[in-house]
């Protein structure tokens, strides 16, 4: 697990998980050009998601996807269970992550 931190890792995929969530509802409630640009977005978010899903199973470690209330995921590392919950304050710093690393994303693409 060399430089692999877990409750990091937590709170990345929480945060993909709300990312996720937040371009659904998006999606759902525009049209035109907007809504393309909503599923664009919405794909890197699931390409992030699948990143961090691969980087987990290297180091035995599962998340489950949907949460068992709030922001309360149920996971497993090593083979041990566990819940973890991301503070406000967590799901703010990796939220900007994720939006920062999407916007570099979308810059490469110009």
């Amino acid at each position: 697990m060399n430089g692999f931190d877990p409750i990091i890792a937590l709170n990345l995929r929480i945060a993909l998980l709300a990312a996720r969530d937040s371009a659904e509802a998006f999606v759902a409630e525009t049209g035109g050009l907007t809504q393309a640009i909503g599923k664009l977005v919405g794909r890197c978010v699931l390409m992030e998601l699948e990143k961090s899903k691969q980087v987990m199973k290297a180091n035995n470690m599962w998340v489950d996807d949907t949460p068992v209330r709030g922001t309360r995921y149920r996971y497993l590392l090593q083979g041990r269970r566990g819940e973890h919950e991301a503070t406000e304050a967590d799901l703010q710093l990796h939220l900007g992550i994720v939006q920062r690393t999407l916007a570099h994303k979308i810059n490469q693409c110009r």
